[in-house]
């Protein structure tokens, strides 16, 4: 099987960054995801290159939560940051949804991207390359079983969220991560 994304998260990871972390694999299509452990970001590229990702998202931790989305091009000399750095202002489990991939064990076949507009419309094109989306819907339709929506909303804070049919109606199904901020400029970091 052929991976485009690579799930990982920073040194000494809280049980909300896995579940995070495990969450994010759950409703994206062609998504890998690995404990980091005492992995350094070399050791992450030469697995990226392994599975032959394009993509490494890191979830960082911040005052024992999730913090942020960091975003890594995977190449032969190691991991490129790439914008965005999405900021966690909070996040809503899957678990707390009545629906959701992991309690019915399924997992997601296709990913597309609802439109958006103004500053949701920049996040979620990003995001979109990042999921491997396969293109961009107005609105969900007649979708699929096995279909997965990734929406970013308009109004301020954004809100990441993911929709799927369930049982034959449309649901949002988790998880939901509101943004505290985006970063576009991006420098190399330190070792996280």
């Amino acid at each position: 099987m052929s991976f485009h994304l690579l799930i990982s998260s920073s040194r000494y990871p809280t049980p909300t960054v896995r579940t995070l972390m495990r969450d994010l694999h759950t409703v994206i299509p062609g998504s890998h995801r690995v404990n980091r452990g005492k992995m350094s970001l070399e050791m992450l590229a030469e697995t990226g290159l392994q599975l032959g990702v394009k993509y490494v998202m890191l979830v960082a931790r911040w005052r024992g939560g999730p913090g942020k989305l960091e975003f890594y091009g995977v190449n032969r000399g190691g991991l490129k940051l790439l914008p965005p750095i999405v900021y966690i202002k909070g996040v809503r489990f899957q678990r707390e949804y009545e629906f959701s991939w992991r309690k019915l064990r399924i997992r997601p076949k296709r990913l597309f991207t609802l439109k958006s507009v103004g500053g949701a419309a920049k996040i979620s094109e990003a995001l979109s390359r990042f999921f491997g989306s396969e293109g961009t819907v107005e609105s969900v339709g007649n979708a699929g079983e096995g279909s997965v929506f990734l929406e970013v909303g308009e109004a301020q804070p954004h809100r990441i969220t993911f929709h799927s049919k369930v049982k034959g109606r449309i649901v949002e199904v988790g998880p939901s991560i509101t943004v505290r901020h985006v970063v576009w400029r991006v420098e190399k970091p330190e070792e996280g």
